[in-house]
C-alpha cells in the first residue's frame, strides 16, 4: 500500500528538500510506526552527525495520506532551532490537516530533552488554533532506532484543553 521511492530524487540537488507525494496511504499498524518507516529514507540520505527537523504533512482522515514533506531545518551536532511560525506556514502551504513533527539525535540518546518537549508543546498549542493536528514527534537517531513522544510523553498530546474561541 505504501510508495517508498521518493529519496533518490532528492539526493544531490543542492535544492531543498521538498517533495509532493500522493496517494501514500498509512497502513493498519499506527501512525508512529508509518512515520518511523517513511522517516528513515529521508534521514539516510542526511548528514548524520547534524540534527534535522523534517515536518510530514497529512490530510484529514483515519487512514491520514501523506500529501509531503520537507526538510525545514538543519543544525549542529548537538542542537537545532526550530522556529513554529516556520512549521505551519509550510504546513498551510501543503494544505495539511494535520502534520508529524520529527527530528535526529546524531549521539543516539533517543532520550528528549527539554527543547524537544518544549517545541512539541508549542506546536501543538498552535495547531490547535490553526485546526492542524500534531499527529505525533519522531526522534530518530543515526541506526534507525526511533521513538515516539506521543507515546513516551502522552501528557503533551493529552493534557491541553481544548480551545474555544469567541468574539
Amino acid at each position: 500500500m505504501k510508495e517508498l521511492n521518493l529519496v533518490e530524487s532528492m539526493v544531490g540537488t543542492g535544492k531543498p528538500y521538498i517533495l509532493k507525494i500522493t496517494k501514500v496511504k498509512t497502513s493498519s499498524r499506527n501512525v508512529r510506526e508509518d512515520a518511523a518507516e517513511f522517516l528513515q529514507p529521508i534521514y539516510k540520505a542526511l548528514d548524520d552527525d547534524q540534527e534535522h527537523f523534517v515536518l510530514i504533512f497529512l490530510t484529514a482522515g483515519k487512514k491520514g495520506i501523506v500529501t509531503g514533506y520537507k526538510v525545514l531545518f538543519s543544525g549542529g551536532q548537538e542542537n537545532i532551532i526550530v522556529d513554529p511560525k516556520v512549521i505551519f506556514r509550510n504546513a498551510l502551504l501543503f494544505g495539511a490537516t494535520a502534520i508529524v513533527l520529527s527530528h535526529n539525535h546524531p549521539s543516539e540518546d533517543l532520550e528528549p530533552n527539554e527543547a524537544d518537549i518544549s517545541i512539541t508543546k508549542r506546536c501543538i498549542e498552535a495547531g490547535m488554533l490553526l485546526g492542524i493536528q500534531v499527529v505525533d514527534h519522531i526522534i530518530i537517531s543515526p541506526s534507525g532506532e526511533w521513538i515516539s513522544l506521543k507515546q513516551e510523553r502522552k501528557e503533551l498530546f493529552f493534557s491541553l484543553p481544548m480551545m474555544t474561541i469567541g468574539w
